[in-house]
């Protein structure tokens, strides 16, 4: 459960003065790397980490049902932007946006771009929303 983590999460924030979000983030981001390891036949078949991230909703997600049935999945819609940025909305009443940054992370790090994520926080009455933008960083030219 959700609140397991968050507990365990708020213990170790209390003993090492890190905070809880810095935490959430760093666990996502290390569960990603832990994604490519586990899931490597898979993510090795996608070329960005776009390509990747488009497919949460309509294949990963999907997957993740059929060996947890009674799991229940944040959502993700996408859109891509004319400026090369592509937009997540992530969807969950369980709040745990900053864990969802950090697999964000780790997934951009993963297939080495460099890019800037952009994040705002969208409270509603059951959970949270939050507007991740993604946006390709230009190269500097020397």
């Amino acid at each position: 459960p959700h609140e397991e983590i968050v507990e365990l999460v708020s213990h170790l924030s209390a003993k090492t003065n890190i905070s809880v979000q810095e935490l959430l983030r760093a666990f996502g981001n290390y569960l990603f790397q832990r994604f490519t390891v586990i899931h490597a036949d898979y993510i090795v078949n996608h070329q960005s980490a776009f390509e990747l991230l488009k497919l949460l909703d309509g294949h990963i997600h999907v997957e993740v049902r059929k060996l947890y049935t009674e799991t229940e999945l944040p959502s993700f819609e996408h859109e891509e932007n004319a400026d090369g940025s592509l937009i997540l909305i992530y969807k969950s009443r369980r709040a745990l946006a900053d864990f969802a940054q950090g697999l964000l992370e780790g997934c951009v790090a993963h297939f080495q771009h460099a890019m800037q994520i952009e994040r705002q926080d969208i409270p509603e009455e059951n959970g949270a929303h939050s507007r991740f933008t993604l946006r390709p960083m230009k190269a500097k030219h020397v």
